[in-house]
């Protein structure tokens, strides 16, 4: 039986997508000795830099092709994609990311992006935990939606990818009855202040926020969006969440992936935050910090105990995250929370854990 990489050695190959990600696939993609002709996409770029680059509806209609989907990101619709695709010509090879990522670890090279990994075997192993997930959820679109990310992150089909939710209501979800209308709240994972802004165009009353953002140049963005706003106690902090407070390495880039990175130049602050809510009272904490919501966890532990306030935590950043996350926030606060999912992104990127107190 040919190799995935046999099969299509005598296609013409093109990637699609200009972003880092198709970049990335292109370094790959010659690591594994395959010929690319070039990029495709259906948006026109100008950039110089980008060679043998055209748009979707100039692939040929009727030559044997194969166009790798160099896209994995939130704003990655795949299903549109194909379409595209398909439509100029019906016999194209697709492939998507986890099966590219697939074919790539079956030939000796590791590619991650986020949960993304071509090395699925820890799902299988990991049969168990999963099923505990879904016992532990409390609505049968969460469960679902479990099964819809799993199967994708195995098999890699577009037609598994679940349907995201409008990305206006992430962190605001109409049918849950969460977060609460007065904020006492921790915000990890700021950026430029959107979330804030979104959360009182929707009529939330926020009493009180420490909002953390770690990337200097976010947090300065984020400052003025605290000022444009115009709201009293509302804290920027340049720091970031940990399970101790040190001083960590951290990939500054200005951007929604600035994250801690122990081959970094810079060095940032990073608290135990229970040592910075004190005695003050919390009842929302959002968490989106690139893959250290554990970490964070850990460092709050005292507050999610003591206090049970309304989740809201990213839980695709790392493979594992989509249970053991959970599985730690019920450790920590037994009994105490009902657990809902949601994602917002497309390929299960932003897929949010809701913990809402049950009293």
């Amino acid at each position: 039986m040919n190799s995935p990489i046999e099969r299509i050695q005598d296609s013409t190959i093109y990637i699609y997508g200009t972003g880092s990600f198709g970049r990335d696939t292109l370094e790959f993609c010659h690591q594994l000795g395959l010929n690319i002709e070039g990029f495709v996409d259906h948006i026109p770029k100008s950039q110089g830099s980008i060679k043998n680059y055209i748009r979707v509806e100039d692939l040929p209609p009727q030559k044997k092709i194969t166009v790798i989907l160099g896209v994995c990101n939130l704003f990655g619709d795949l299903k549109k994609i194909c379409n595209l695709i398909l439509s100029r010509n019906p016999l194209a090879i697709i492939l998507t990311p986890v099966q590219f990522a697939k074919m790539c670890v079956a030939n000796g090279l590791v590619l991650k992006n986020y949960w993304l990994t071509g090395d699925t075997t820890y799902l299988p192993s990991s049969k168990q935990e999963i099923e505990d997930l879904k016992n532990l959820l409390d609505d049968e679109q969460s469960r679902e939606l479990v099964n819809q990310i799993i199967k994708y992150r195995i098999d890699g089909f577009v037609e598994d990818i679940p349907k995201p939710e409008p990305f206006e209501d992430q962190y605001l979800p109409s049918e849950l009855p969460t977060p609460p209308n007065s904020l006492n709240m921790l915000e990890l994972g700021s950026y430029k202040g959107e979330d804030l802004k979104r959360f009182i165009s929707r009529s939330k009353e926020i009493n009180f926020a420490f909002c953390l953002e770690p990337d200097f140049e976010n947090y300065q963005a984020l400052v003025l969006q605290v000022k444009e706003l115009n709201v009293s106690n509302v804290f920027p902090l340049p720091i970031g969440a940990w399970e101790v407070t040190s001083q960590l390495k951290f990939a500054s880039n200005g951007q929604t992936g600035a994250q801690i990175d122990e081959l970094a130049e810079n060095s940032i602050l990073v608290m135990k935050l229970d040592d910075l809510v004190g005695s003050s009272l919390i009842n929302y904490i959002k968490m989106d910090i690139e893959g250290a919501e554990i970490q964070a966890i850990e460092g709050l532990k005292k507050t999610i105990y003591t206090q049970t306030p309304h989740l809201a935590i990213s839980v695709y950043h790392k493979p594992a995250d989509l249970w053991e996350i959970p599985f730690k926030i019920n450790q920590l606060a037994p009994n105490a929370y009902a657990f809902f999912l949601r994602v917002y992104g497309h390929q299960t990127f932003d897929t949010v854990l809701y913990c809402v107190p049950k009293v």
